[in-house]
């Protein structure tokens, strides 16, 4: 495993030796270090929208809005999941429920920049219950991000920097959401090179079925194409 860290993001494998150590040991964190840390990440967060339930009912929609629904292989239009606001851009999101998890050609994100055409629906949606929280990345994307935050985190507690962050992190509301739209990805597991994402506009996540599959959908920042990864808990 070690041997793969080392690959993926180019640090000695003892780094990661002490990194999952600081994860297993007990750590006794203080409030004053949580402020200090909390103090330099307040001005990195993001806000994100979250919505806790199924978009499927506001399918009534569609006509009023998409140009032409996707359609899958066969020829059948796919499911509708929902659209949402993000900014300035309206995000529509269909996946055919027929194809695995891993298929590529599983989802289609269609993204249209908000004009006067789009007023109403972006009225519709912004009623639809929702929740507007503050997004901070994982830690390990910190250190790619932020690495002077990562420093100081380190520094402040060099035994167990993982759980000082932890700590810090939690003092933002927890949301068990279905969809998170904005922010910073909250990656399930760290499989992720940090480089290859570095172009790419953070769009949503998309959890499926019993919440243990996650798509991460993102737009490149020069070709606006979308791109997406998947992960399982």
């Amino acid at each position: 495993m070690f041997t793969y860290l080392q690959k993926l993001l180019g640090k000695p494998i003892k780094y990661y030796e002490m990194l999952m150590q600081s994860k297993s040991e007990h750590a006794t964190i203080t409030q004053k270090h949580i402020d200090v840390v909390y103090k330099q990440l307040k001005p990195q967060e993001l806000n994100a929208i979250v919505y806790t339930e199924k978009r499927e009912e506001y399918n009534i929609f569609i006509p009023h809005y998409v140009k032409e629904i996707p359609v899958n292989k066969k020829g059948n239009p796919m499911s509708f999941k929902g659209s949402f606001i993000l900014n300035d851009q309206l995000l529509t999101l269909f996946i055919d429920n027929e194809l695995h998890f891993n298929d590529n050609k599983k989802y289609r994100l269609i993204v249209n920049n908000i004009d006067e055409q789009y007023v109403e629906v972006k009225k519709i949606i912004e009623k639809q219950k929702n929740n507007l929280c503050k997004s901070l990345p994982i830690w390990e994307e910190i250190i790619h991000r932020f690495p002077s935050i990562h420093k100081l985190i380190v520094s402040i507690n060099k035994k167990h920097p993982w759980t000082l962050y932890k700590e810090t992190k939690g003092l933002l509301k927890k949301n068990d959401y279905v969809l998170h739209i904005g922010g910073y990805p909250q990656w399930r597991i760290n499989n992720i090179d940090f480089r290859k994402i570095k172009d790419l506009n953070f769009l949503m996540e998309y959890r499926q079925k019993d919440k243990s599959f996650s798509t991460y959908f993102f737009m490149n920042k020069t070709t606006k194409a979308i791109e997406f990864f998947k992960q399982k808990a």
